[in-house]
């Protein structure tokens, strides 16, 4: 779960402004499911259909689907062989089809070309191939941290061949070892996002 702001600066002695543009609840897994609305205090509502592969907001390439990652999951595969991507080393290559069911299906992906690091069976490019062979996007994982003990997802962005643009996602901070209630995941759910101080919070 989490949410979407815009920051502003209305002159040099003023205080940044944030407007929240969406939040989101996202499950992934084998039936991944999403959720989102406009306003904190407004419902919930359940992406439907082809929603996941649309962009979260304008002007920004990552979609739903994107986040989800459920080509992972998907059932229907074939090998295709070892490879390398740049500094990243060795990879092994799959091609992931989606099942019927998938909303991926009603758009058009074909499927989706994997690599999986030799060393850690991580992702760390995933193409979606449109029917036609068109490649629509490719989201490449491009650094990792360790912070106590733990490898964190640091940088990962999704660019579109054809247009050249690119979306970057970096993690600046991150707070380990925190409990969470459970309903906070839960659309239905009244409970708000906790709002903890930055000492939780080691950079990256």
């Amino acid at each position: 779960r989490f949410l979407l702001e815009t920051t502003g600066q209305i002159d040099s002695a003023s205080e940044a402004s944030k407007e929240v543009i969406a939040e989101m609840i996202i499950h992934g897994g084998f039936r991944p499911s999403a959720w989102s609305r406009k306003k904190q205090s407004s419902s919930f509502l359940l992406m439907q259909g082809t929603e996941t592969l649309n962009p979260i907001v304008p002007n920004i390439l990552f979609r739903t689907f994107d986040l989800q990652m459920p080509y992972v999951y998907w059932e229907n595969y074939l090998y295709v062989g070892p490879d390398r991507i740049g500094r990243a080393g060795g990879v092994q290559i799959f091609n992931m089809y989606p099942p019927t069911e998938s909303p991926a299906v009603l758009a058009g992906v074909e499927s989706v070309r994997i690599a999986l690091d030799n060393s850690y069976s991580a992702l760390r490019r995933a193409s979606i191939i449109m029917i036609g062979e068109t490649v629509d996007s490719i989201l490449e994982t491009r650094s990792f941290s360790k912070v106590q003990n733990q490898w964190i997802l640091r940088e990962v962005a999704l660019s579109n061949p054809t247009t050249k643009d690119c979306t970057s996602f970096k993690v600046c901070s991150v707070a380990l070892g925190i409990t969470l209630d459970s309903s906070i995941f839960n659309p239905a759910s009244t409970i708000q996002l906790p709002n903890f101080e930055s000492n939780y919070f080691e950079d990256l």
